[in-house]
């Protein structure tokens, strides 16, 4: 992947907040967040208010003045962190589908149906997928496997948003 002229986009995915995630797995999506921030990449999430997971990743990449890109379902629910924001006029399907296509490598933490459609989205494309396992949902499901017989891509399981971090410059960023 060549990214050196431009700042790598980290799509972050996972359960909203209706999911009802584990304050641990916030904590895991909130230091993702931090680490991407860190690094000067930019943040690609859904951006919603209610947005769970994702909604802690948003804010911790904000407390270390990073770039949130928020692809929006409605721009009224927008969350405050959103930098950057891309309003696909209330089609769910099209809002996973942009925001996986958008990003250079996904990383998913915990999941539901809209995490599982941007998995499908980045598999078929070709675009490295990352779970952090032990968080529950459709990372926990899919870590270390393909999603179909044509492994395109393994999804790549790790413990811990340092090692995706770690993951990627290691893997990717060549």
């Amino acid at each position: 992947m060549d990214c050196a002229m431009r700042k790598l986009q980290v799509g972050v995915i996972g359960g909203y907040s209706d999911l009802k995630p584990k304050e641990e797995v916030k904590e895991i999506a909130r230091r993702l967040g931090e680490l991407i921030a860190r690094e000067g990449w930019i943040l690609v999430c859904g951006g919603e208010i209610d947005g769970g997971v994702v909604r802690e990743a948003m804010k911790g990449a904000k407390e270390m003045n990073g770039t949130v890109v928020g692809i929006l379902t409605y721009k009224d629910r927008m969350a405050p962190e959103v930098d950057i924001w891309v309003d696909v006029g209330g089609k769910y399907g099209l809002r996973e589908y942009i925001l996986a296509i958008s990003c250079d490598v996904i990383i998913a933490i915990d999941g539901g149906s809209g995490t599982l459609n941007e998995i499908t989205v980045a598999y078929q494309n070709k675009i490295p997928i990352i779970a952090i396992v032990r968080t529950g949902g459709w990372a926990d499901k899919l870590a270390n496997n393909y999603l179909d017989n044509r492994k395109k891509i393994k999804i790549v399981g790790v413990k811990s948003p340092e090692e995706a971090i770690q993951y990627i410059k290691e893997n990717l960023l060549k």
